[in-house]
């Protein structure tokens, strides 16, 4: 099973439309694992209004750790063979745990699944999909789904 980790430091304005995308999942074999980054913001009761309609957990660091590690505490704390990442302002298409999912069966023990997506973004009334990952030197942590014990074995860390 896959568990999306949402990293977050306050952003409570964005974070309830980023768990409604993962409730609007096509596929809802997945879990969700919030780490609070030791919010000012009262993120612990945006949780409980998702905790019966989502499989989802939620930690709060002791103090701010910055986002590098508090994605390393959500890997840490992962319960899954899988996780992918979600960042509290951004949100998936409905048929990205499915694409996901997918691969998986297609491929079991996969170590690393890397792949573009597109955002949509609202310009007036005009649409725009833009392709991540474009720039050689620039790559978003979306899009990539690891295996657990790979990143253990080798010591890799975010």
């Amino acid at each position: 099973m896959i568990e999306v980790i949402i990293p977050i430091y306050n952003n409570k304005e964005t974070l309830p439309r980023t768990l409604y995308s993962l409730m609007s999942q096509l596929d809802q074999n997945f879990k969700v694992l919030i780490v609070d980054d030791c919010s000012q913001d009262d993120i612990f009761s945006i949780f409980n209004n998702f905790k019966d309609k989502l499989n989802i957990r939620y930690i709060r660091n002791e103090k701010n750790l910055g986002i590098g590690m508090t994605r390393q505490v959500g890997i840490d704390n992962s319960t899954e063979e899988y996780i992918t990442f979600l960042d509290s302002d951004d949100v998936f298409f409905p048929h990205t745990i499915s694409m996901f999912n997918n691969i998986l069966k297609k491929r079991p023990g996969v170590n690393l699944v890397f792949t573009h997506f597109y955002e949509e973004e609202s310009i007036g009334e005009f649409k725009d999909f833009s392709l991540h990952g474009n720039n050689d030197n620039y790559f978003w942590c979306h899009g990539k789904l690891y295996r657990v014990d790979f990143l253990k074995q080798y010591n890799i860390k975010n």
